[in-house]
């Protein structure tokens, strides 16, 4: 009769300690161990950031964009251009080579919804009085 709370110890105690192992292994989604010479090496290879990041637009403030990293708000510079318009999805650049306008997402275009046209009877009809001498 003693024994089976000892045993019962000893599960716990090994259930926890293989819980805790587990938790230790290698996590799928963090990304794997790298010296800073591979870091390095790493970035390096990797894109520079170019082009049009993001865009944004405030209420009450002049709207802004992220261009090649570097934050410009409107009648800004960015090298020799400056900044004159932002739209919702693109800005553009008045420099010495002229205008250029810079898509937030190159070869997506907004497309609206086609609307159905109404036909002639789709109107509600108007509901009759009903009489309330008939039963």
């Amino acid at each position: 009769m003693k024994t089976e709370p000892v045993s019962r110890v000893l599960f716990a105690g090994l259930l926890g300690m293989s819980c805790i192992a587990l938790a230790q292994g290698n996590d799928p989604t963090r990304p794997p161990n790298m010296d800073s010479a591979q870091i390095s090496a790493a970035s390096s290879n990797g894109a520079a950031a170019s082009g049009l990041q993001t865009i944004i637009r405030r209420h009450g403030a002049k709207p802004a964009a992220v261009i090649n990293g570097e934050y410009v708000v409107l009648g800004g510079r960015i090298g020799e251009s400056r900044l004159v318009r932002v739209d919702e999805g693109s800005v553009t650049l008045l420099g010495p080579a002229g205008k250029e306008t810079l898509m937030l997402t190159p070869g997506v275009e907004k497309t609206g919804v086609p609307v159905a046209r109404a036909t002639r009877n789709t109107r509600p009809r108007k509901a009759k009085p009903v009489d309330e001498a008939r039963p």
